[in-house]
């Protein structure tokens, strides 16, 4: 690799309601060791009602305002506006090492028929953390799997392992075009977006050394949001790609077209009410068995933590509306199509 760096950057921040993490995660890429001259930084806010906007404005950065809503809409916003073809997308609450977007042109560089890499979602860890933020990030590490080494995407990959996360991505903006970039009205995008790129003939790469850092607070209600938001991405991900290796559970597919058939015919309020309730109950009996029983991996907090996070992405995953069935039909992408200007 040549000590030369040609690889310019457009870094793309979706932001909604971020006024808590937005100044540390743009301080974060302002110490980066890469030249300024070279990238350029996009927040993008979707109707943020927090301050978001005014606190990015603080910094050295374009603030641009997406009409949609959606991160997949905000991210192919930003992609649109963005002046370089590599584009790198952040989340708003993580934070980036500094030597990260040397690392992300570098790789761009030497590897010019690489479309897409990707690496690591790590928890952050700071002063004043508290065990369950901690805890949260480490089975979510431990449910992706991230690889130790450099691995290419191939189709259709599992869902968590072996793909490119939303939060530390960056891709060819030539590669999203083609395309048509991220889906905008349902969950998984980032993962979807992967597929279809994949399938479209284009090189995805993983690197294990390429790492950014996640934020999060532990409050009880959001540890429940985010993992039920993983189960409805997972669902999402499985109606629109049947053939996906992905099996969380052993029924046939007769089986879940029966159970889903059934669904339609009765109805979703009602029915996900009851299974809610009844599902609940269950997993009150298995979270009181866990904290009560001797501690998993050592910790019996982080074994209590882990069974209600699978509980409520199992929630998700049962419960997704129904209208994910027709994924396809409401799909939005276009956006990138023609490379124009966001509507």
């Amino acid at each position: 690799m040549g000590d030369l760096i040609i690889a310019s950057l457009s870094i793309v921040i979706p932001a909604l309601n971020a006024a808590e993490t937005i100044r540390m995660n743009l301080a974060s890429l302002l110490r980066n060791d890469f030249p300024k001259a070279l990238y350029e930084t996009l927040v993008v806010c979707d109707g943020s009602t927090d301050g978001t906007p005014q606190i990015a404005s603080e910094f050295p950065v374009k603030v641009v305002k997406c009409h949609k809503k959606g991160i997949g809409a905000a991210r192919n916003f930003g992609a649109a506006e963005a002046k370089y073809d590599v584009v790198c997308f952040v989340d708003s609450d993580c934070i980036v090492p500094h030597d990260h977007l040397q690392k992300v042109a570098a790789y761009f560089d030497a590897n010019p028929l690489v479309d897409g890499v990707g690496g690591p979602v790590l928890p952050y860890v700071y002063d004043g953390i508290n065990d369950w933020s901690v805890f949260i990030e480490e089975i979510y590490a431990e449910a992706c799997d991230f690889p130790r080494k450099e691995v290419t995407i191939g189709p259709r990959e599992e869902v968590w392992t072996h793909t490119l996360k939303g939060p530390n991505m960056a891709f060819r903006k030539s590669a999203l075009v083609s395309v048509g970039g991220f889906e905008e009205r349902m969950p998984g995008e980032d993962i979807e977006v992967c597929w279809r790129l994949v399938e479209h003939g284009k090189i995805l790469r993983f690197l294990p050394d390429l790492e950014v850092f996640h934020y999060i607070s532990g409050d009880i209600g959001g540890i429940f949001k985010h993992s039920f938001k993983w189960g409805v991405d997972c669902m999402a991900l499985r109606r629109k790609y049947p053939k996906n290796p992905l099996r969380l559970f052993s029924e046939s597919d007769d089986e879940r077209e029966q159970r889903q058939e059934k669904r339609r015919v009765r109805g979703p309020l009602l029915p996900f009410r009851v299974e809610s309730l009844r599902a609940l109950l269950s997993v009150s009996s298995i979270l009181l068995s866990i904290a009560s029983s001797r501690p998993l991996y050592g910790n019996r907090k982080k074994a209590f933590l882990r069974g209600y996070m699978l509980a409520a992405f199992y929630l998700g995953y049962f419960h997704a509306p129904e209208r994910l069935m027709h994924w396809g039909e409401l799909g939005s992408f276009g956006t990138l199509a023609s490379e124009g200007k966001y509507g």
